[in-house]
């Protein structure tokens, strides 16, 4: 787009020598998809991760997450901040960030597996081999859920005290990962018919009694309302123009104890134009 308007990277260097410039098109600069228009799940489905996502006999899953847009905000972050530091000695760049290619960080165990065994990394959808059970039940209110990971010898044996499994502790094959996910189906049914005489919540905490890795999973609308984002100030209160008054959630970090304070909302189409001409004016 600048290239169009006549503010290619060459006359950006011009008018500012030692500027930096971050590019971060779906596919790269380069290369038969460089023309492609593409958005977040554009990118997943061209990073593998559908084949990565769901159950074996599921067709390709995406996660509808759009994982491309913040995945990709974070390497731009990080390399901007690379070569920032670099500056004093390398001057400026022209940065080409390709978000498919950073993409490829979440499918990692599946590459490294087709690499290494020349197969697909199973699909196994909730259950992990590395633990089990390891699922997600329903609890007795409607639309709520408990969702338990089994990942340790001393969680498994909570398991069994918290539902006075005898029967479970003294049995061999289950005494490893691989033999309770052989018997994934039966162990979990167990968990849901416990579950489902109590609240997500009450299940959680009764479960995490036992060192038993257990948590309501909380639904998107009810965030603000939750009592740990509440209590560390994760949401502040502004007035947006056209909007109102509305709750902003805060930097996901603080400085010596204190998280940086909000002074102004994000802003609308073209508010600032004025502001920031004024000031390369005056630069």
């Amino acid at each position: 787009m600048l290239d169009k308007l006549g503010l290619g990277p060459e006359v950006q260097r011009e008018l500012r020598p030692g500027v930096i410039t971050l590019a971060m098109p779906a596919f790269g600069l380069g290369g038969p998809l460089v023309q492609i228009r593409a958005y977040g799940s554009t990118v997943e489905q061209a990073s593998g991760m559908p084949f990565v996502n769901g159950r074996e006999e599921w067709p390709p899953a995406l996660q509808h997450v759009a994982f491309g847009d913040p995945i990709g905000g974070m390497f731009g972050g990080a390399v901007l901040l690379a070569a920032l530091a670099a500056r004093p000695r390398l001057g400026g760049a022209e940065i080409d960030l390709a978000q498919v290619e950073c993409l490829f960080q979440l499918t990692a165990d599946a590459i490294i597996r087709e690499q290494a065994s020349g197969a697909p990394l199973s699909r196994t959808g909730n259950r992990r081999s590395s633990a089990a059970p390891c699922c997600v039940v329903p609890a007795s209110e409607a639309d709520t859920w408990l969702a338990v990971v089994v990942d340790t010898e001393l969680a498994w044996r909570g398991l069994c005290s918290a539902f006075a499994e005898e029967e479970w502790a003294g049995d061999p094959e289950l005494s490893t990962m691989a033999g309770r996910n052989r018997s994934a189906d039966q162990l979990e049914g167990v968990i849901a018919a416990w579950a489902a005489g109590r609240t997500a919540e009450e299940a959680a905490v009764e479960l995490r009694r036992f060192a038993v890795p257990a948590v309501a999973v909380q639904p998107a609308h009810a965030l603000g309302r939750d009592p740990q984002l509440s209590a560390t100030g994760f949401f502040q209160t502004l007035e947006r123009r056209y909007v109102g008054r509305h709750a902003q959630t805060s930097p996901r970090f603080r400085f010596d104890g204190i998280r940086p304070a909000l002074r102004r909302p994000a802003p609308t189409l073209g508010e600032h134009t004025d502001e920031v001409l004024a000031a390369l004016a005056d630069g």
